[in-house]
């Protein structure tokens, strides 16, 4: 099978030449257009008073995958009203409803249609496939493979949808005691209820008889907050604003599963028609309670001195005779210039200011149940007697303590020839210590990973944006800026022992994610070929000619996180019309492309074709004699040398660079002469397209922003579901 010949009609394998009308169009064929349509209706009124205003929004989106989509419904309040000459409240309160039909499966789990479509053979149309299913209802097969679905089965029988309702609402009343005292209380929460089923059907080639689960999420957060706050002027001079305040932040998660496997009635996807049926529940609890302040000093109106203070305590790092401390202060103090306002400059300079600050962050509350060990009863007994086990798969740690975070910034914001060019400049340095991880550990151990407080993580860099107006008119405007950034993220220390921090892996396990002392953040480190001093790859001629891979030990092979990135947009004004563009990229960071590498494995990618004709002349160093040898594979063996290098991570990971034209909206608003006649005060049409095409990518054949892990894991590609443009019409009106 092969992947695509340029500058040919046909493609040949086996000697028999074949049309690859259906290279690359497979994907095309199978996959829709999306499309996503936004209705917004709003009401708002503003009186001496009271305030307030209503809104409801309907999203429809399709999604690319067949029988995919979603639906959110948005309802919302905010008003705010003054009760006495002393009391006034402010309510704000949303409601949402979101129905999502079949999330697709992503990586090459099974029941990913995405995964079939892409290692289809050129010469195989996947319309053939077409129903996906037997009339027994059995998946309809295509190859040997049972955990491949055929992707019309895993598109209309697998099921992966939930519906969700959310409330978010907050309420707060301000006291103006005296004219420069008050004390403000409030009080809101975020609530919501998933309900979600996933169902692999019966018939399915690689569980036959089918499962089902049913799961139903709880989550509730309730912050509180009492305020006492001072804004007095001290003299013509000089002015403050502070204020203290006590927080309670709680927050409980519930989950009930349900499910099982092997339906007994073909067909009838119901709990009650499974043979084997099982059900759990989890629970998780947490809390913060938090003492904070702050007080602000201006002179002048120019020159700004802010200090604050916060202590937070967390439930989940206390727990009964624990010597390590469960609570964190953390601090801050911050001063700015504003040089124009008290200096007489250069009439050039329009604005002014230099700041600088330090701070302190912490956390640990983010975590449950991890000091010491947990257990749970299970439902089957033995004699008449419960079963308890060890629930979790973490081994605990009674010594956590809270992470924490300082930084130094300094900046400089100037404005210059009446605000026509902008430089605002930033540079920073940050530290995090005892950041509370999930290492990874001994399989032996019975867990799959151990909390710890793991060492220190030191970031430095520069951020940069420059802003211009070249051409400032009554007819035509021009407005355009630059922003640039660069993070160096350092690994400084882990445990007493220096050792790396293991993350994931995908499922080629030949490459993994690493925290290495001294290096940046999140390596990329996997199997190398071995070479010579000279770093010529090394070969075994008495098997074909394979290059030979590096045991034991794994190296270094990139950076799974990009430290440069910049931005460049433009808005253009023309009497009504106005044109907005924008262009991004990344640079410096690297990417392991596990869809290379299958591809690579099955004969379809591009770079496999070389050599099937002809055989495929190769020249290196022979191991056995470490001499430098030319020999020519042939067509026959080429499976066996590609399905090496298939092996071999250092291959696979590509530089991840691009520079990206990430969108364009022109817009035309209805003048005011028209608008006079109408109803209507305002009206704009506009046409959007947003994450529209690369300019320069350095990634072959994949998405370099189609990684599957923007955590701490960032630099692996697995078969993602194709990126796509998006074209749109807004229609704004108001009356």
């Amino acid at each position: 099978d092969v992947y695509k010949r340029q500058g040919s009609s046909v493609v040949q394998w086996d000697g028999v030449s074949r049309p690859y009308s259906y290279v690359g169009n497979n994907a095309k064929h199978f996959y829709r257009t999306g499309s996503t349509f936004i209705n917004t209706v709003a009401l708002s009124s503003n009186a001496e008073n009271m305030n307030y205003r209503i809104s409801a929004s309907n999203l429809d989106n399709e999604d690319l995958m067949p029988n995919a989509g979603l639906n959110r419904k948005s309802f919302s309040l905010n008003a705010g009203a003054t009760l006495s000459e002393k009391i006034t409240t402010q309510v704000n309160a949303k409601y949402i409803v979101e129905k999502v039909q079949n999330r697709p499966r992503l990586s090459d789990a099974p029941g990913n249609a995405n995964y079939t479509v892409a290692l289809l053979s050129p010469n195989v149309d996947v319309r053939n496939m077409e129903p996906g299913m037997n009339e027994d209802l059995t998946e309809r097969g295509y190859s040997n493979n049972i955990f491949s679905q055929n992707p019309y089965f895993a598109a209309y029988n697998f099921r992966n949808e939930d519906v969700k309702h959310r409330i978010i609402a907050s309420t707060s009343v301000r006291y103006d005691i005296l004219d420069w005292l008050y004390l403000n209380a409030r009080v809101g929460t975020d609530h919501y209820t998933r309900k979600s089923l996933s169902i692999t059907p019966y018939g399915t080639a690689y569980q036959p008889l089918g499962s089902m689960g049913e799961t139903e999420r709880r989550y509730t957060q309730v912050d509180a907050d009492l305020i006492l706050g001072v804004d007095k002027e001290i003299s013509d001079k000089f002015t403050t604003s502070a204020f203290v305040g006590v927080n309670s932040n709680h927050i409980k998660f519930e989950q009930l599963n349900l499910g099982g496997g092997d339906f007994v009635v073909p067909g009838f996807e119901d709990i009650s028609n499974l043979a084997n049926q099982n059900r759990s529940r989890s629970y998780n609890e947490r809390k913060i309670g938090s003492v904070y302040g702050s007080i602000e000093l201006a002179y002048d109106r120019w020159a700004y001195l802010t200090f604050t203070g916060r202590n937070d305590w967390f439930s989940t790092l206390s727990f009964p005779g624990k010597t390590t401390p469960n609570d964190v202060f953390y601090p801050s103090a911050n001063a700015s210039l504003v040089l124009s306002d008290a200096l007489e400059l250069p009439e050039a300079i329009t604005f002014l200011k230099l700041r600088g600050g330090y701070s302190e962050v912490g956390g640990g509350g983010d975590i449950s149940y991890q000091l010491a060990p947990t257990y749970e009863l299970f439902g089957q007994g033995h004699l008449g007697q419960p079963l308890g086990r060890v629930s979790g798969g973490t081994v605990p740690n009674a010594d956590l303590v809270p992470w924490t975070k300082s930084e130094v910034e300094i900046g400089l914001d100037a404005k210059f020839f009446d605000n026509r060019l902008g430089l605002d400049l930033a540079v920073y340095k940050n530290e995090t210590t005892d950041d509370i991880v999930n290492a990874t550990t001994s399989v032996y151990s019975g867990y799959g990973s151990a909390s710890a407080n793991l060492g220190k993580l030191e970031n430095k860099g520069v951020e940069v944006l420059l802003s211009i107006t070249p051409i400032r008119s009554e007819n035509f405007n021009w407005n355009t800026s630059f922003n640039a950034s660069f993070n160096e993220s350092l690994i400084v220390e882990t445990n007493a022992e220096e050792q790396p921090v293991s993350l994931e892996e995908p499922r080629t396990r030949n490459v993994r994610i690493q925290h290495i002392v001294g290096e940046r953040f999140g390596k990329i480190v996997g199997v190398s070929f071995v070479r010579d001093n000279a770093g010529n790859i090394i070969y075994d001629i008495n098997a074909e000619g394979v290059p030979l891979a590096q045991e034991g030990e794994r190296i270094i092979l990139g950076d799974g996180v990009a430290p440069w990135s910049i931005g460049w947009s433009n808005n253009f004004t023309f009497g009504d019309f106005n044109l907005n563009f924008l262009i991004d990229g990344k640079f410096g960071g690297q990417v392991f492309s596990g869809t290379n590498t299958i591809a690579y494995g099955t004969g379809l990618h591009k770079a496999t074709l070389e050599g099937r004709e002809n055989g495929l002349t190769i020249t290196g160093i022979d191991g056995a004699t470490n001499s430098t040898f030319t020999t020519t594979i042939a067509p026959e063996d080429l499976a066996t040398y590609y399905g090496r290098i298939n092996n071999i991570a250092e291959h696979f990971v590509e530089d991840a660079d691009y520079i990206k034209f990430r969108e364009l909206s022109l817009g035309y608003s209805l003048p005011s002469e028209i608008l006079d006649r109408t109803f209507l005060t305002g009206a704009t049409i506009s046409i959007i397209g947003r994450n529209l095409f690369y300019i320069k990518r350095s990634a072959d054949n994949i998405d370099p922003e189609s990684a599957y892990n923007v955590g701490n894991s960032q630099g692996l590609e697995y078969f993602g579901v194709p990126s796509t443009r998006n074209y749109g019409l807004s229609i704004n009106v108001k009356f």
